[in-house]
């Protein structure tokens, strides 16, 4: 069963990430394991570990980094999930 979260963890997850963070992203991408190198080109990233951040899910599948990465790449801010949750964890 999906759980719904409410307004005040939303908030809580983005006061963390936002306190964390100077980067404001317009873009954003989630990776799978085999797109791992893609966030190890972010130019000075900030990495925040899912556990780090309240009420987030964490992934338990191998190869999945469990890491939110916010940065420049190619000239753009970005922010990129690094591993993801599956429907069926």
């Amino acid at each position: 069963m999906s759980k719904y979260y409410t307004r005040q963890e939303y908030e809580e997850a983005k006061d963390l990430i936002q306190g964390r963070s100077s980067y404001r992203p317009q873009i954003g991408m989630i990776l799978g394991s085999g797109l791992n190198p893609l966030a190890e080109a972010v130019k000075d990233a900030d990495r925040i570990s899912y556990a780090d951040i309240p009420h987030f899910p964490r992934p338990t599948v191998e190869g999945h980094a469990g890491q939110l990465v916010l940065g420049r790449l190619q000239g753009a801010d970005v922010a990129i999930m690094q591993g993801r949750v599956h429907f069926y964890e």
